[in-house]
């Protein structure tokens, strides 16, 4: 939290009713003020009073949070959204998430609309692990043998995009890429989208690589 134009000497700053030490900026520096020690999970409450009422000042809350996976991460994941009109369906499965650097590994995939509602393009973001070297000459071949499912993808340093027209039953497809040095650390997250309305969307959680 940090405010602009404010002295220590004419406000107060309290989160849930408990009180904060304030140090004064120079001139128009800013103030900053750590409250991260008076926080606690759910409802928070800041209050700033004081201050003179012939001046303007302002302030601003800055906040990180994270929300932790759930569950011990394996190196396959099936997700389905809740039942309803637009809801989507993934599934990301790695041959093997234990293996040596320049070893070839495939994904395979399978993305579906299962709703009565919605058509159109969807977007398969898919997480690779760190430093993966995508063989772009499996990416070309899945296109081409998709029958029109698959129009494009793209490749992108930590996950590879592909952009789908599946018809009913969804899309199956597979790619292949080779880790480039050794590593233990977790994929980017997927998710399976729909481009004209992103709100119908499924995310399947990271998966843990161990490349010697």
């Amino acid at each position: 939290m940090h405010g602009i134009g404010l002295s220590n000497r004419t406000i107060a700053v309290t989160v849930n009713d408990k009180p904060i030490k304030l140090t004064a900026g120079q001139g128009d520096e800013p103030m900053y003020i750590d409250v991260s020690s008076t926080i606690h999970q759910g409802e928070n409450v800041v209050s700033i009073s004081g201050g003179d009422p012939s001046s303007l000042a302002s302030a601003q809350l800055v906040s990180r949070y994270y929300l932790p996976w759930q569950g011990q991460v394996a190196n396959s994941r099936d997700v389905t959204s809740p039942s309803k009109p637009d809801g989507l369906r993934l599934r990301v499965e790695f041959d093997h998430a234990e293996a040596a650097s320049g070893n070839e590994l495939r994904c395979n995939v399978e993305a579906e609309r299962i709703g009565s509602r919605g058509y159109g393009m969807m977007i398969a973001e898919l997480g690779m692990p760190p430093g993966a070297d995508v063989d772009r000459r499996s990416l070309d071949q899945m296109v081409q043998g998709s029958g029109g499912d698959i129009s494009r993808y793209d490749v992108l340093p930590d996950r590879v995009l592909v952009y789908l027209w599946p018809r009913a039953g969804g899309a199956k497809f597979s790619f292949s890429f080779r880790p480039r040095f050794g590593l233990e650390a977790l994929t980017a997250p997927s998710v399976l989208y729909d481009y004209y309305n992103p709100d119908a969307s499924v995310t399947v959680r990271p998966v843990r690589f161990t490349i010697r």
